[in-house]
């Protein structure tokens, strides 16, 4: 794999990022807008400062997580709501790099590459199909449209677990 090449279809992100096959090479997980959102809320609600006085590159970032985090999360104010969502997030993410299939043609396992997983959380809405999935993330054509449905209704759960606490 060329470390230059940067295709969301073939999992390769270019030099800054593992590859699907190394990704115990990093400690840094690629985020959904979700997670980012809620950083940077709870970042926020907690500085000494208030909205107005972030940096703006932490406000844009902010002002793109709450439009487009699609978890139906309202007002997460407290750190205790904070906590929640987060561990809610984390349990997401973790069941969706845990669950495998094996492969009906070549018999090896398939699981989801982190990009996949926080691509799926960034789905907006609770009724996304397989087709709608493969259409946005590619690279989930290695599975059937049976598992990506799994996946998805992972995404279902969770996303009505978090607009409960909101």
């Amino acid at each position: 794999m060329d470390n230059d090449v940067t295709d969301a279809s073939t999992l390769s992100f270019g030099a800054l990022f593992p590859a699907p096959d190394d990704l115990e090479a990093t400690t840094d997980p690629i985020l959904s807008v979700a997670e980012v959102y809620a950083i940077t809320n709870h970042f926020l609600q907690n500085s000494a400062g208030s909205e107005e006085d972030a940096n703006e590159v932490l406000k844009k970032v902010h002002g793109y997580g709450r439009r487009f985090h699609g978890m139906g999360m309202g007002g997460i104010s407290t750190g205790g709501q904070f906590e929640q969502l987060n561990n809610m997030l984390q349990d997401l993410r973790d069941g969706l790099l845990k669950k495998t299939f094996m492969s009906n043609s070549t018999g090896e396992e398939l699981k989801l590459h982190e990009y996949e997983a926080s691509k799926l959380m960034d789905l907006m809405s609770t009724t996304s199909t397989s087709d709608e999935a493969k259409c946005l993330i590619p690279s989930l054509k290695k599975f059937t449209d049976g598992q990506v449905e799994e996946y998805l209704e992972l995404v279902k759960k969770a996303k009505l677990k978090i607009s409960e606490i909101s």
